[in-house]
């Protein structure tokens, strides 16, 4: 920076998130899963960090501008050090997606997603299972003939018979409504069937499991058959008041997809593994999220305190949407003075220093606060 300048640069609620992938260890786990290279400017770990938090900004932006997204923000506060928002564009983060795609975009999901409800020590008794359509616009062309998931028409939930498609399959836990499995699905593909897939899945691992488990999920998992099946499992189908919140978690979940506040309208990279990759991060951002959100609640009952709500009323169970609405207006500030450079955050209060001291040390040392 040159000398008399100052720069001032958003950090608002992506503090958090950033503070929360790190205390997750998101990146590091990424690298080792998917490996480094010494030539590369940013790691893949780091291009999926800047997704998420490109994602999570609630700025409707395309991943494509992500650099754009960036040039506002504390990208070396955020991520690391000596990163610029050029180095996040659209060909290192295409890049990221193919190599994702490439590992498995399931099992590099199921990776992460263990890890960290092994660090949260997230109840996983309850599984929910659900999904969901995704509607497409323009032509979309698998990369492999013989690639098992295609984009086409099929039975829409969006009712949007008029578009191609991919489907979605998440499984939550109770606990939080946090995604622990994820998967992509063609477009035609049914809801019995998918739910006859993963219950045969679910068999093995619920035998070699730890404690017992249930598998939850609504009427189209039972039919003449998966009956058979069925038997060496726990499972629900007939949704009782008592695990009515796991439902709902999995429910919110998609409506967090696909809320145009979040970066679903990303879907417009034309070819189908890259759409696969895509919903893998999206899917790893609402568990980003969730972590947040189940922790802030957590800490909030823990010490007996609350925060305001959108009507100003007390309240222990706040939506972590609406905590980062709260955060507008923090700034990183670098000044150069007599080749004096002194960094600090602007714009923090009470309020504020409050909830990120809840959110642990991690979002706490983003925003320098002991």
């Amino acid at each position: 920076m040159k000398k008399g300048k100052a720069k001032i640069e958003k950090i608002d609620h992506l503090g958090i998130v950033a503070g929360v992938i790190r205390e997750l260890r998101i990146i590091e786990t990424i690298d080792k899963l998917i490996g480094t290279d010494d030539k590369e400017i940013i790691t893949t770990g780091e291009a999926v960090a800047g997704m998420i938090l490109n994602g999570l900004g609630f700025t409707s932006r395309a991943l494509s501008l992500t650099p754009q997204f960036f040039e506002t923000k504390a990208v070396g506060r955020l991520i690391r050090e000596k990163i610029e928002p050029k180095n996040l564009d659209r060909f290192k983060l295409g890049r990221s997606l193919d190599k994702i795609f490439d590992y498995g975009c399931e099992k590099f999901f199921s990776s992460i997603s263990i890890l960290v409800c092994k660090k949260e020590n997230i109840d996983t008794k309850f599984s929910h299972g659900d999904t969901s359509s995704f509607s497409l616009n323009g032509e979309y062309e698998s990369d492999f003939d013989s690639q098992p998931v295609k984009i086409v028409r099929g039975y829409s939930k969006d009712k949007r018979s008029d578009l191609k498609q991919i489907i979605l399959e998440l499984v939550n836990t109770q606990d939080g409504g946090m995604p622990t499995l994820m998967k992509t699905w063609s477009g035609n593909e049914s809801d019995s069937n998918i739910l006859r897939k993963r219950v045969k899945a679910f068999i093995n691992e619920f035998k070699h499991g730890e404690s017992p488990r249930c598998f939850v999920a609504d009427s189209k998992l039972y039919d003449k058959k998966t009956s058979s099946f069925l038997k060496q499992i726990n499972f629900v189908t007939r949704i009782p008041s008592t695990i009515k919140l796991g439902r709902e978690c999995v429910e919110k979940g998609f409506a967090f997809l696909k809320s145009p506040d979040f970066f679903v309208a990303s879907l417009f990279v034309k070819n189908t593994s890259r759409i696969q990759g895509l919903l893998t991060i999206m899917t790893l951002s609402l568990l980003v999220y969730s972590v947040a959100q189940r922790r802030l609640r957590k800490q909030l009952k823990r010490y007996g305190k609350t925060v305001p709500n959108q009507i100003n009323q007390p309240t222990k169970r706040p939506t972590m949407k609406w905590i980062f609405q709260t955060f507008e207006g923090i700034y990183f500030l670098t000044t150069n003075i007599a080749n004096v450079v002194e960094k600090s955050i602007e714009g923090l209060n009470d309020y504020r220093i409050g909830v990120i001291k809840l959110m642990g040390p991690s979002v706490a040392a983003v925003y320098d606060i002991i």
